[in-house]
């Protein structure tokens, strides 16, 4: 289990983290020297994953229209095409994964050192775990605003700690609502050509436990193949040489993405996007895309799309997330043995949601 989770799960264990770690960070932050700077400097922490990504650029834009001034953007080189969607006018500093230890959670000296080279004013954390806590607690800003565990709560000059109710993206608000104007929404009114024919599914997710199954996804590509143009889309070396002749066989197109970018563009050439709960339904989602996503081990009360036209369906099991719970109580499925909610989710439910929402929603040409 999780460090969080085996924390949390005593009351008397939670206290004590959040009182040690907090002393911790107070008498570290003793030594830091905060010299007055004439120049105001705004500096955005984004490390997230791609969808979660998605759900800061509310945040994010509310911070840049407030300010007014040229924002530094802190986040991984994945995430970079995802922001410059939104905010092309921007500086972006990408930090690289191998620039953190321990599964990308604890910053090393050279992250820090490239925010120190920032000299910023102001930080806003729009991460809000370990990683942005590790980055952050030795800065020598004004001003370091944001959300984050308790834990670390003595980082910041002005904290809200994580909300355990939905929505993701009003997590990210939370850090700011009673600083600015919050701007709410995640339609970004990018240009694209609805009126396609070819519809692209994402058989992939972030953990092997959200994935639905590539040859239930092969099968459904099939059946849609009668109607629509329909692609699998995936990342480089993700489907086996068997695979790929098993499509091949089917007429089932395979395009590999080798970039974020290559995803985006693809995306936008298309009607919509099927997939996992996973990044490229939210990036669909934020080019305007209709998205049909399937859930397991995460709630979607907290991680489905807010804008557009977008459906999703989910196994109801007893192990499910409750209603104020982000994920199962395997901690997403990462310890569960089974995936017993994706297992249990049969083909022709998850076909028949699909095809009534196609028949619903597509405005398409004839194939």
């Amino acid at each position: 289990m999780f460090f969080y989770e085996k924390i949390r799960n005593n009351r008397f264990n939670n206290k004590a983290a959040i009182l040690i770690f907090n002393s911790l960070i107070i008498f570290c932050r003793l030594f830091i020297f905060k010299r007055k700077r004439s120049e105001i400097r705004i500096v955005i922490v984004a490390l997230q994953r791609l969808g979660d990504t998605v759900f800061t650029i509310p945040a994010v834009k509310s911070i840049i229209d407030f300010h007014q001034n040229s924002v530094h953007i802190i986040c991984y080189p994945e995430t970079t095409p995802i922001f410059k969607l939104i905010f092309p006018k921007q500086e972006y500093v990408e930090l690289k994964h191998e620039f953190f230890f321990i599964n990308n959670q604890i910053a090393k000296p050279i992250a820090r050192k490239i925010l120190r080279g920032l000299d910023p004013t102001i930080i806003y954390d729009m991460t809000g775990n370990v990683t942005s806590a590790s980055l952050l607690f030795n800065s020598s800003a004004s001003e370091i605003i944001g959300i984050n565990e308790k834990y670390y709560k003595s980082i910041y000059t002005k904290f809200n700690p994580l909300r355990r109710e939905p929505h993701l993206i009003d997590n990210y608000l939370d850090g700011i609502r009673d600083l600015m104007p919050i701007y709410k929404s995640n339609d970004a009114k990018i240009i694209t050509n609805f009126n396609q024919n070819r519809i692209l599914i994402h058989p992939f997710a972030s953990k092997r436990s959200k994935e639905w199954g590539l040859k239930k996804f092969i099968k459904l590509a099939e059946s849609l193949n009668k109607e629509f143009e329909c692609i699998m889309v995936t990342p480089p070396l993700s489907i086996s040489t068997d695979v790929k002749e098993v499509l091949h066989i089917k007429q089932i197109p395979l395009i590999e993405t080798k970039t974020i970018d290559e995803l985006i563009e693809l995306i936008k050439g298309s009607l919509m996007l099927i997939g996992n709960d996973s990044g490229a339904v939210h990036i669909a989602n934020l080019l305007g895309k209709p998205t049909f996503t399937i859930y397991g081990p995460t709630n979607p009360e907290y991680h489905k799309p807010l804008n557009g036209v977008n459906e999703y369906i989910i196994k109801e099991l007893p192990c499910s997330a409750k209603e104020n719970e982000k994920i199962c109580f395997t901690f997403g499925g990462v310890y569960c043995p089974s995936y017993e909610c994706m297992v249990n989710l049969k083909y022709d439910e998850v076909e028949d949601r699909i095809k009534l929402f196609l028949k619903t929603n597509s405005n398409r040409k004839s194939k």
